[in-house]
């Protein structure tokens, strides 16, 4: 996670988090989230130069690119993603490290899961709303044109009517069980 550092630009470094407690169905189901939705997004975002948060279970920051955009605030319940955004506005670059890999315990219970998670989107829509002067900035780059108005105009109202999208496909599961079924196992 150190080597990016060599370069003088950099002001950040988000590293690969792994699921480290696969007790259930529900770890097992977030192991796989973290794979393919958090660290593929991750590895995609690094090459559009627009990664959106360093995670605070596996990242680094440059103490000078920290001092100089005012550190963590409390404003926000996603501390680590307002700082990556504000150093990024601040002209400093985020990378990803693939090979700088932690192991984090992901929630065991339907509870603890669901604290977690509304805790994430909150937060996230907090920094969104924070940092909404960035949106469709080019000198912000490809996270001022795209990732950041992406996430607050497309990403985050399919996410709220994705239940309905939920009770719909169980509806129907009632009438069309296999296409239903073939459906989700293919997804």
């Amino acid at each position: 996670i150190i080597q990016p550092f060599s370069d003088k630009e950099v002001g950040a470094v988000s590293g690969n988090i792994k699921v480290g407690n696969i007790v259930n169905l529900l770890t097992a189901f977030q192991a796989i989230e973290y794979i393919v939705g958090l660290n593929l997004d991750r590895r995609a975002y690094d090459t559009l130069s627009s990664i959106p948060v360093v995670p605070g279970a596996l990242g680094a920051w440059r103490k000078i690119a920290v001092k100089e955009v005012g550190g963590y605030t409390k404003d926000t319940l996603t501390e680590d993603a307002d700082l990556t955004i504000k150093i990024q506005k601040a002209g400093w670059e985020v990378v990803f490290a693939q090979d700088a890999r932690a192991y984090t315990e992901a929630p065991e219970n339907l509870s603890s899961f669901l604290k977690q998670r509304l805790k994430w989107t909150l937060g996230i829509l907090q920094v969104l709303f924070k940092h909404k002067d960035m949106y469709f900035k080019t000198k912000y780059g490809v996270l001022g044109m795209i990732v950041l108005p992406y996430m607050a105009l497309i990403q985050f109202p399919l996410m709220l009517i994705a239940p309905f999208f939920d009770l719909l496909a169980i509806a129907f599961f009632i009438f069309f069980p296999v296409p239903i079924l073939t459906y989700f196992v293919l997804y």
